[in-house]
């Protein structure tokens, strides 16, 4: 389709140039053969037209050039070599410059802004022809959601009486179209508040909205004036329509033009004006009209009734994208929620940007149920199924206790985290009284199951700390909030690792460090782990209930230096008397074992890190 230029003019608020012209368009300061300002001549290829007094040298004589390209677009040169020119929105064009735009663009001219808009070139066969009673407004319509800025000059020439009384109606009005639409929150009501508006703040005898389904209209909401008669409801044009879904802009068409039939003999005027979404498509048509007979009749529809119209058909395109923004925020809402707690999936709705990878120290803990597969198969499937969610529901309770973060669930093991996407200087400690709450819930849960369980099940954790690559470390179809990172890896491993030492809770050097000296710990050993060079001092985690903890810690550690310095048979003797006083304790039957073995081989490459059998 061919185009033509929209060339407003504006003084002030006063318009006082209006033309379509087709070619190129030069714009610059009169002449001493030209005319004076807003005269307009042919030149080349196209028009120029003055835009300023000889005397305003703040304009050159030639100093726009505006010209259509083959993409439906256009380009301002500024043609000027010493002064820039401005475009709204906010562009600098520097002498020389061009810069290309799309639908329509201002330019400040000396004292006029000029207005320039792109439109279809009319012809007869698809377009409304110049005799024809149909009119539009200049500017297209307004996409929901576009962000257009204030033209502040124009904000200033209307601050002074007299202007600003006699707009003082205008914006009453303007308030009453805003605010029906505030209570609205579905499609439906959006539709009804526009109708209803069209006959009670524009004063038209019938309001209606009316949706292009691709091959036909269908009306969805009708409001009539109060006391118009059902049999003067006149039917709706479809010329008008349909031109309004060719132009999306704002039509309206006095009685008498090219869509008169029987059916609309008694049509004075009608009004339409898209409703668009935010790609520019057409959803529907807000449509009013006056007859003759009518509440309104022997009153023309006017443009500022039209701008009215087009106003409210803006409002309920908004409003349903605000409805759709919602409806897809809801549904993040919900995915996030199916994978994450109510607190973080209100977090990430408020701050998406944490999804993003961002590095931060966290302590990460794995739980896993020690022999699964032997209860699995005591308890069948169906019954396994309502045991294991019954544990982790329990322990993923003493997560949300702590504001920890349910990272993932894999089988028979839990992964969390603390210290994301809240700040938690405290994280490491959160994470440990989780792990001593997740030991005091075994006894509650195996009272429950103990007619299915013939003996109580134990549950074995590992937690680190420190840096990790934080945010979405699932995929854009399956979200799943978490770290990354050699912090986690070794997380996992540690949890590996209590099933060797027999030991039901293990935390690392790092976490031991961030706790105070009031936690029960002891320092187990130094261990390599799977695909983990580096030696790792692991320590055991407990509530300190057990008889004479503090013995038992300090004997266990002496024997452990002994063992590491080589001294096999001090060890051994260390262990053994602590092993008469605490015949179950798993970590002095291992390192016993250790001793006992390094005495019988008696090498020379003794190590005292231990290399994990497995993870």
């Amino acid at each position: 389709m061919e185009h033509a230029f929209r060339i407003t003019i504006f003084e002030g608020i006063r318009l006082v140039f209006e033309k379509e012209v087709v070619g190129a368009i030069e714009l610059g300061r009169q002449r001493k053969e030209e005319a004076g300002p807003l005269s307009m001549q042919q030149v080349g290829d196209g028009v120029r037209i003055v835009v300023a007094e000889l005397t305003e040298t703040s304009v050159s004589r030639q100093q726009v050039r505006i010209e259509a390209r083959v993409d439906g677009h256009f380009l301002v040169r500024n043609l000027g070599t010493n002064s820039p020119i401005q475009l709204k929105p906010p562009r600098t064009l520097e002498p020389g410059q061009s810069w290309v735009c799309v639908g329509t663009t201002r330019i400040q001219l000396g004292s006029r802004l000029v207005c320039v808009e792109m439109v279809p070139i009319i012809t007869s066969e698809t377009e409304v022809t110049e005799n024809s009673s149909v009119l539009s407004l200049q500017s297209a319509t307004i996409l929901p959601g576009a962000r257009f800025g204030f033209d502040s000059d124009l904000v200033k020439s209307v601050r002074s009486a007299p202007i600003a009384d006699q707009l003082e109606p205008m914006i009453r009005n303007l308030q009453a179209a805003i605010d029906v639409f505030q209570g609205a929150s579905t499609t439906l009501d959006f539709y009804r508040h526009a109708v209803q508006s069209v006959v009670d703040l524009v004063g038209l005898d019938t309001g209606r909205v009316l949706l292009w389904l691709g091959d036909h209209w269908k009306l969805v909401s009708m409001a009539t004036a109060e006391k118009l008669e059902d049999q003067t409801v006149i039917p709706y044009s479809n010329f008008v329509l349909n031109k309004v879904r060719e132009q999306k802009r704002t039509l309206w068409q006095m009685g008498g033009g090219q869509d008169v039939s029987a059916s609309l003999i008694n049509v004075q005027s009608v009004v339409a004006s898209p409703i668009l979404n935010s790609r520019g498509d057409l959803i529907g048509v807000l449509y009013g009209d006056r007859g003759y007979g009518g509440l309104t009749a022997e009153r023309e529809i006017t443009r500022f009734e039209a701008m009215l119209v087009e106003l409210l058909a803006c409002s309920v395109a908004s409003g349903l994208l605000r409805v759709q923004q919602e409806e897809a925020l809801q549904a993040q809402r919900l995915r996030f929620e199916q994978f994450q707690s109510k607190k973080l999936a209100e977090q990430l709705e408020s701050q998406p940007d944490l999804l993003k990878g961002r590095e931060v120290d966290v302590s990460v803990l794995f739980v896993d149920i020690r022999r699964f597969s032997k209860i699995s198969v005591d308890l069948g499937a169906a019954t396994t199924f309502e045991w294991i969610n019954d544990v982790m529901s329990a322990l993923s309770e003493c997560v949300n206790e702590t504001d920890g973060i349910i990272v993932d669930y894999v089988g028979d093991e839990i992964m969390a985290m603390w210290g994301a996407p809240d700040l938690q200087p405290d994280h490491a400690a959160r994470a440990c009284t989780a792990a001593l709450r997740m030991f005091e819930q075994i006894p509650v849960i195996h009272a429950k199951w103990k007619s299915h369980l013939p003996e109580p099940f134990a549950i074995g954790i590992g937690i680190n700390t420190g840096p990790a690559q934080v945010g979405n470390i699932g995929s854009h179809r399956k979200f799943k909030y978490g770290p990354l990172g050699p912090t986690v890896n070794m997380a996992s491993r540690m949890q590996g690792c209590t099933k060797y030492l027999r030991c039901p809770c293990v935390v690392s050097a790092m976490t031991r460090a961030a706790l105070g000296p009031e936690w029960f710990t002891r320092r187990l050993c130094e261990v390599r782990v799977v695909n983990i060079s580096q030696p790792v001092p692991l320590f055991e985690l407990t509530n300190g209930q057990a008889i004479n903890w503090g013995p038992l810690r300090e004997n266990y550690e002496a024997a452990l230096t002994a063992f590491e310095q080589r001294e096999f048979r001090k060890a051994a003797a260390l262990l053994g008397a602590l092993l008469e006083r605490y015949p179950d304790d798993g970590p002095s039957l291992v390192l016993m074992s250790r001793a006992v073995q390094a005495l019988l081989e008696a090498t020379d490459t003794f190590d005292p890190v231990w290399n994990m059998p497995g993870k």
